[in-house]
């Protein structure tokens, strides 16, 4: 279950409001924000921006996952990404040149620096987040599970990241994107404590610092090897007979990931457009779905003498709250 579900719980239920009111024929609204026609043409442009949402994120997770099985070790599903070629480079030069050759200090830097951050142990935390305040939670799972345990409505974004915060409802589990592995979750209720039961990292192998696994520094190590590669010197050839190992291969290599790495930005860009607005739709103060919500009931309690105690005002409000 994504981030989009609890977007989509709130869509579903503002239309089966909209059925509601749609079907009431004393229901005569001319305010364009819950007119009728209003109401159809808002939750058009809603579903358009969850949509939107969807397909964004779509793109942008598929090339984040050819780009992890282009750059690091995948179990056995992978062999020619960039770390496996910079250990056979390592190999290959070990076996070829004096242990004491410059080059291979600097290839036993690297692969120091790009073997693979988390070996895959997670488990999970329940965090307490008192009433109105926030928390940053660390070594987050991408791609985990965060599932609201309490009875308050709390949000989440990644510290630093591209998108805007998105909600949990109390009892769902939501898809946490976070690269970086921090997140921070804030308790909207200023009366009541809040939980959140994260997956997170556990793996006692997590040692390096993460800044030296980052993407972009493996184009810079790519660059580094074959660039020194070409000042062995000596009279050495390096020619060895795997050619996914050549110059030429990992020249391509590095600029296979150099470009993914430029789409992925790209990707993140409109992922995060799409998730902004979107948010503008649902939560703008003066035009978004609560507002719309406030005037609707207001119009119907003035519809009969029954106000609130009306069917309409019951079974609209009945609608929202999904109950």
């Amino acid at each position: 279950m994504s981030t989009q579900f609890s977007f989509e719980t709130r869509i579903g239920r503002f239309v089966n409001a909209n059925e509601l009111i749609q079907g009431e024929a004393a229901y005569n609204a001319v305010n364009a924000l819950i007119s009728k026609a209003g109401y159809t043409a808002y939750i058009t442009s809603v579903n358009a921006a969850n949509t939107a949402v969807t397909n964004t994120f779509a793109a942008l997770d598929a090339l984040v996952q050819t780009r992890k099985q282009v750059c690091f070790v995948n179990e056995d599903s992978n062999p020619d990404c960039a770390e496996r070629r910079i250990m056979g480079v390592q190999d290959y030069l070990q076996a070829e040149l004096n242990e004491n050759h410059p080059i291979q200090n600097m290839m036993e830097r690297i692969v120091k620096k790009i073997r693979p951050q988390n070996q895959g142990a997670t488990g999970t935390v329940t965090v307490t987040i008192k009433a109105g305040q926030s928390k940053v939670i660390n070594n987050v799972l991408n791609t985990g599970n965060a599932t609201n345990t309490g009875n308050t409505n709390i949000e989440w974004n990644e510290v630093g990241g591209p998108n805007p915060p998105a909600p949990i409802l109390p009892g769902e589990t939501e898809t946490i994107t976070a690269p970086s592995g921090s997140v921070l979750f804030k308790n909207f209720d200023v009366r009541k404590a809040g939980k959140i039961k994260v997956e997170v990292k556990t793996d006692s192998s997590i040692t390096n610092s993460s800044s030296e696994k980052t993407y972009t520094a493996l184009v810079r190590y790519l660059t580094d090897i074959i660039t020194d590669i070409g000042t062995i010197g000596g009279g050495f050839v390096y020619s060895p007979a795997n050619t996914k190992l050549s110059v030429a291969d990992l020249t391509a290599l590095r600029n296979q990931i150099n470009s993914l790495n430029t789409q992925i930005q790209a990707a993140e860009k409109l992922y995060g457009n799409a998730n902004r607005a979107r948010r503008e739709l649902y939560d703008n103060t003066k035009t978004g779905m609560q507002k719309r919500i406030a005037l609707t009931k207001k119009f119907i309690t003035h519809m009969t003498d029954d106000g609130e105690q009306g069917n309409l005002f019951i079974e609209y409000s009945q609608a929202i709250e999904g109950t």
